[in-house]
C-alpha cells in the first residue's frame, strides 16, 4: 500500500511539473465566500465549535495558497450567486424583494468578479448549483485560458468540489483535489474520497503542488525559457547601443 501511494505521488508530481512548465495548470477555488464561513449558519447545522474553527482555518489556508501561487497558477474563483449565499447578512432584505432574481444574481456576479480581479484571479464563475460547470461558462473560461490540468480547493469536498471534479474529468481535464484545502460538509464523511478515486480524480496535498512548482524552477531551463531570456537580452542590447 505504501509503495502504491508513493507511485501515485510520483505520477502526480510528474503531471503537475509538466503543467507548470507548459503553463496549463488552473486552480478553481470553490465557495470560499462569507455565507459558507458564517458561524450562525454552521451552528444551525449542528457543527461543533472545533469543526467551525477548522472551516475558518481551511479558508485561510486556501487564501494563503492562492496568493502564494498567484504568478504560477491560472486561478478561478467560483461561488454560488443566489441571493441567500451572496448577501453578507443572510437572506435578502424585504425592501430588495422587488428586484427580480435574474437582476439580483447579475449584481451578485458583478460583485464576485470585482472581488476576484482585485485578488489577482484569472476568472470568476457564478454557479447556481453544486457543479461549477453546470449552467455556467466555466468550461469556456478554462479553454480560453489554455488549462488542461485543474486543481480544486474550497467548500465542500463532498458536495460542490466533488461534483465539479466529476465534471472536470468528464470534460477531459486532469483533475486534482487538494485535500488540505477543502473540507466535507459532514465532518465525519469520508465516502466522497472513494467517489473521487472511482471517477479518476487524484487527491494531493498543497505541499505536493508546491514541490512540483519548486522542481520546475530548479530543473533545467526549457527551450522556450532560454529563447525568452535571449530575446530580453537582445532588446536591452539594442536599447543601450549608442547612435
Amino acid at each position: 500500500m505504501a509503495r502504491q501511494k508513493l507511485k501515485l505521488k510520483d505520477a502526480a508530481l510528474n503531471e503537475l511539473r509538466a503543467a507548470f512548465e507548459g503553463r496549463t495548470l488552473g486552480h478553481a477555488i470553490i465557495d470560499v465566500q462569507p455565507y459558507y464561513c458564517d458561524p450562525q449558519m454552521l451552528r444551525e447545522r449542528a457543527y461543533r465549535i472545533g469543526d467551525i474553527q477548522e472551516i475558518f482555518d481551511t479558508a485561510r489556508r486556501v487564501e494563503h495558497f492562492a496568493r502564494r501561487m498567484m504568478p504560477a497558477l491560472k486561478q478561478f474563483w467560483v461561488a454560488h450567486v443566489t441571493p441567500r449565499t451572496m448577501t453578507r447578512s443572510g437572506p435578502v432584505a424585504s425592501e430588495d424583494r422587488k428586484i427580480t432574481d435574474a437582476e439580483r444574481n447579475r449584481l451578485a456576479i458583478n460583485e464576485l468578479r470585482n472581488s476576484v480581479f482585485s485578488r489577482g484571479g484569472q476568472g470568476a464563475v457564478g454557479k447556481p448549483g453544486f457543479d461549477a460547470f453546470n449552467n455556467t461558462d466555466f468550461k469556456q473560461q478554462i479553454e480560453r485560458a489554455g488549462v488542461n490540468t485543474l486543481l480544486l480547493s474550497g467548500f465542500y469536498a463532498d458536495k460542490c468540489v466533488l461534483e465539479t471534479a466529476q465534471s472536470a474529468v468528464k470534460y477531459g481535464l486532469k483533475t486534482y483535489v487538494v485535500e488540505d484545502l477543502t473540507r466535507p460538509f459532514v465532518p465525519s464523511d469520508t465516502l466522497y474520497r472513494d467517489v473521487l478515486d472511482h471517477a479518476g480524480v487524484v487527491r494531493v496535498s498543497s505541499a505536493t503542488v508546491r514541490q512540483a512548482q519548486m522542481d520546475t524552477w530548479r530543473g533545467p531551463l526549457t527551450r522556450a525559457a532560454v529563447l525568452r531570456i535571449l530575446s530580453s537580452m537582445f532588446r536591452i542590447f539594442i536599447v543601450i547601443q549608442p547612435f
